[in-house]
């Protein structure tokens, strides 16, 4: 066991293994209560602080650990841990076991996915040890850090009743801001760099990054964004939350109540039975708040170099996106063993393009700094409606190095491979040449990860569409005629089973 002497929390015993030392379940703020505000821990004394078992999740629902191994189609040893209303929002760090506070090494900041309403920093695919041993035997050593942060109901609920109790939208995004001033102010005692975090999140959390890059004040220097964005994830008017919170309210019995009697209902009710009764379908997303999140955003405003959309063109220096080849699979169940495999295919490659692909290249062509690419084809090894596709997180299971015995020797290059690009990003190396300009015919490059089972299984493409990176131009020649925009509407309504009945669908396409 490492204990460390730190400047303003005091001792914290840590977990060593495999020349890496872990400091799990570290409470980075306090809640009064399950709606409130985050508030920043910025000192502790008294004794050694044990943090060598992980912290309690949030409240969410108890099979979301098993539904993510469902999707990975590969299951890891786990262990139950018990959830909590406010003490929820801890973080786990992993450092080199030689690391002296003086080393400041690059941050890897990870916001979990799971669609805003499942996930924990503590889920055995997150964990950290095996990420930062390979930093180390890269000589491209990293601290990296995992956050917890509210979901579902308690994280992006919002309503006018709440806002006019004093309860803001946006909590989950808010506790991760918390999160980051936590870093910035104490990763030093860990050997960590305050100035040089990477900000990395995955489907939901890859969503939260690009909120963040919404921000007037620098949060960190670099950004990447595997498989999500703010169109996969997106941010919805009060109007739209407020028929959520009528829902959430019908479901929980309070319909008839009064704003007091479900704002006390939300307080005290055991929070299981809280998220036991509310459905996922209903769990809300991002708020347009004026605040944490100033607006929508459209793909010409990201693709768009000159303009300030996001905020962080202006202040985050390198920014990497990427994708896998079916990442939209997870979207809403469908598999490829239905009827009428091709047509059901050929709707998820549709949505993959303009949820996934054309985000991520406009978001390239509009960075003011470095932009690096990515294509995730390497087919999932294991059995299951997606084995030998390339599905949505596994490219994070191939990054965290957590499955990797259960690879072939092929399958684990193309792990050290993915893996090895991320460190040289932390550590500011180009992993890569960068889209150059804009320019996605003339100035483009991405790397492709696999598929493993052809030479050489990681390799650059000069082009965006076609040949080795699997991906297509047709949503492109699509938007020429009918702007991404609406694409992205009308797709968003499809997977809500609205397309057919919805009166939005009577307004007129930009054409």
């Amino acid at each position: 066991m490492t204990i460390l002497l730190t400047q303003n929390l005091g001792k914290i015993r840590g977990r060593d293994s495999n020349k890496v030392t872990q400091f799990l379940g570290i409470k980075y703020a306090t809640l009064s209560d399950r709606l409130a505000d985050a508030q920043l821990i910025e000192t502790r004394d008294g004794e050694v602080l044990d943090a060598t078992k992980d912290g309690p999740t949030t409240l969410s629902p108890s099979f979301g650990c098993d539904l993510e191994l469902s999707i990975v189609q590969h299951t890891l040893p786990k262990k139950p841990l018990p959830q909590s209303d406010v003490d929820c929002l801890n973080l786990n760090i992993a450092t080199p076991s030689d690391t002296t506070t003086d080393a400041r090494l690059p941050v890897f900041v990870f916001i979990h996915g799971g669609g805003l309403f499942i996930g924990a920093n503590s889920w055995p695919q997150f964990d950290l040890e095996r990420l930062v041993a390979l930093s180390v035997s890269n000589g491209l050593p990293i601290v990296a850090v995992s956050i917890n942060y509210r979901l579902g109901m308690f994280g992006f609920m919002t309503s006018e009743e709440l806002r006019n109790a004093g309860y803001k939208a946006n909590n989950g995004l808010r506790d991760q801001r918390v999160a980051l001033e936590w870093v910035r102010r104490h990763i030093g005692d860990f050997g960590g760099d305050p100035d040089n975090i990477t900000l990395a999140g995955m489907s939901a959390g890859a969503a939260s990054v690009a909120c963040h890059l919404e921000s007037e004040t620098p949060l960190f220097k670099r950004a990447i964004l595997m498989s999500g964005n703010r169109f996969f994830s997106p941010s919805l008017p009060y109007e739209s939350h407020e028929q959520s919170y009528k829902q959430a309210m019908a479901a929980l019995g309070l319909a008839g109540a009064s704003p007091e009697e479900r704002i006390e209902a939300l307080l005290k009710s055991p929070g299981e039975d809280l998220v036991a009764k509310v459905p996922p379908s209903i769990t809300p997303t991002f708020a347009v708040d004026g605040d944490l999140v100033p607006s929508a955003i459209t793909y010409s405003q990201l693709a768009d170099k000159t303009n300030h959309i996001p905020k962080g063109k202006d202040w985050c220096q390198d920014l990497m996106v990427g994708d896998a080849q079916i990442d939209i699979s997870v979207r809403y169940g469908i598999t490829q063993d239905l009827d009428d495999e091709d047509a059901f295919l050929a709707i998820l490659e549709f949505l993959n393009d303009v949820w996934m692909f054309a985000p991520s290249l406009a978001s390239a062509k509009g960075w003011k700094g470095r932009a690096f690419v990515y294509y995730f084809n390497e087919g999932n090894p294991w059995d299951g409606a997606w084995k030998g596709r390339a599905g949505h997180i596994l490219d994070l299971a191939y990054l965290f190095q957590n499955f990797r015995e259960f690879m072939s020797p092929a399958q684990q290059k193309v792990s050290s491979a993915i893996a090895e690009d991320f460190f040289k990003f932390c550590h500011g190396i180009q992993p890569w040449p960068p889209v150059v300009g804009g320019d996605l015919e003339g100035g483009f490059t991405a790397r492709v990860y696999g598929p493993s089972s052809q030479e050489p299984a990681t390799q650059q493409v000069q082009r965006p569409f076609g040949g080795k990176s699997q991906r297509r131009f047709t949503i492109f020649d699509l938007g020429d005629k009918v702007s991404l925009d609406d694409l992205s509407r009308i797709a968003t309504m499809f997977t809500a089973g609205q397309y057919l009945n919805d009166r939005r669908c009577k307004q007129p396409l930009n054409t």
